[in-house]
């Protein structure tokens, strides 16, 4: 995903293993990674079609929702980063990359 700071690439690594890893949006994705995280895993948010990734490292959760039923209004995915239990971080994707 892409969102006004950061680009951010979810690869399968295993089954059912991901792996996040993200850039500033003024670096290449061809440069070295600022951050990433493996063992992640995707979860289904039910019949709707939505789903979303999540990984954990350090007392950090990144979590990548992706939204494929919404309002037209709805972006086509959000980033959010947690701190324990706290939200210190919430981003909207611009676009899905592929």
């Amino acid at each position: 995903i892409e969102t006004s700071k950061y680009r951010i690439r979810i690869d399968e690594i295993s089954s059912g293993k991901y792996r996040y890893a993200s850039w500033p949006l003024k670096n290449k994705m061809s440069d070295k990674p600022d951050l990433i995280v493996a063992h992640g895993e995707i979860v289904d948010d039910g019949s709707d079609g939505n789903y979303h990734f999540q990984f954990k490292k350090d007392g950090y959760q990144y979590v990548c929702d992706i939204i494929e039923i919404g309002a037209a209004t709805d972006p086509p995915a959000d980033l959010f980063v947690y701190k324990g239990e706290k939200e210190i971080l919430y981003q909207k994707a611009n676009k899905l990359i592929n």
